[in-house]
């Protein structure tokens, strides 16, 4: 199965109990792919060269990815980014995520975040410090596999994609590579008018993904700009201009149900909030009732 379902061979194993219990889940994203696997011993497998990039994520324990004379420990803290071939040390406890994205897929997202073209593959150094972002890449990638479990596929689509993208970003803006430096230069700030643009694309958008792809492209010009000018003129993220408006379209919903079937959960989740608690929350947080509460009140039913 590793070699059908991973295209790897094992090339080492050490003492191999009587019994042993080995886990894989693979899950599609919109735009890349997350695979899980736990092999229940110490064994250390080989993977071939690939097109795609392929950044390894500790779950559990420690273990290590040798490239040619390279050795980079996969941990809760550290991460390791390839397409070469590699060596990878499952230790005893060790899990990992390993999450597969193409290079173009990479290389439009880096364009969307700067406005400028990118025509050669990005080229990653391999070690990737997990908390080295803000919020910490493990924060974000725990938020991404959460939306994954939490709700059916058509529920959560929002949620992951948006997460997706956050997770994408995240990566490029962390890791050090070859466009680094385009990465790092002073961003302009886009015009009023362009957030303005950017407000009504998500206003027409609210129950679509949201992505920094999508902004850069309603508005003209880089995604970091407009985030940027989001921020200077507004005090806060398109991200969060969306989430409120989700927060005004849930209420509406809420407040004029169509017929009985109508519930807090359903109405969440079709809002783009899969993790109903937290909705709760940050429903009574910006309207001072719960939203059970207006959901009784508008059945015309009271506790």
């Amino acid at each position: 199965m590793i070699g059908a379902k991973l295209g790897a061979h094992i090339i080492d194993v050490d003492d191999v109990p009587a019994s042993f219990e080995a886990k894989g889940n693979q899950c599609k994203l919109p735009s890349s792919e997350l695979r899980f696997c736990d092999y229940g011993i110490p064994i250390t497998l080989r993977f071939p060269e690939t097109e795609d990039v392929r950044i390894q994520f500790g779950m559990s324990g420690a273990g290590k990815t040798r490239l040619a004379n390279e050795v980079i420990p996969v941990t809760l803290e550290s991460s390791c980014i390839s397409s070469r071939p590699v060596d990878v040390f499952f230790g005893n406890g060790f899990s990992q995520i390993a999450w597969r994205v193409t290079k173009p897929t990479l290389q439009k997202k880096l364009a969307a975040l700067t406005g400028l073209p990118v025509s050669r593959p990005i080229e990653f150094d391999s070690a990737l410090d997990m908390n080295s972002a803000l919020p910490p890449l493990r924060d974000i990638l725990h938020s991404l596999l959460s939306a994954v479990d939490g709700a059916s596929p058509d529920a959560s689509r929002l949620m992951v994609s948006e997460l997706e993208g956050v997770l994408l970003t995240a990566v490029l803006c962390t890791a050090q590579h070859n466009y680094r430096a385009m990465l790092d230069r002073p961003v302009s700030v886009a015009g009023f008018w362009q957030v303005r643009r950017a407000e009504a694309y998500i206003e027409a958008h609210w129950n679509e993904p949201l992505t920094i792809d999508a902004l850069a492209e309603a508005t003209g010009t880089s995604g970091r700009s407009i985030y940027r000018a989001f921020k200077a003129s507004r005090g806060y993220s398109p991200f969060r201009f969306a989430k409120d408006l989700r927060l005004r379209r849930a209420r509406e919903k809420l407040a004029h149900p169509k017929d009985d079937a109508v519930t807090v959960t359903a109405t969440a989740l079709a809002c783009g909030f899969e993790n109903v608690s937290r909705f709760s929350k940050d429903f009574s947080e910006a309207f001072g009732e719960t939203p059970s509460a207006v959901l009784r009140r508008a059945k015309g039913t009271v506790d």
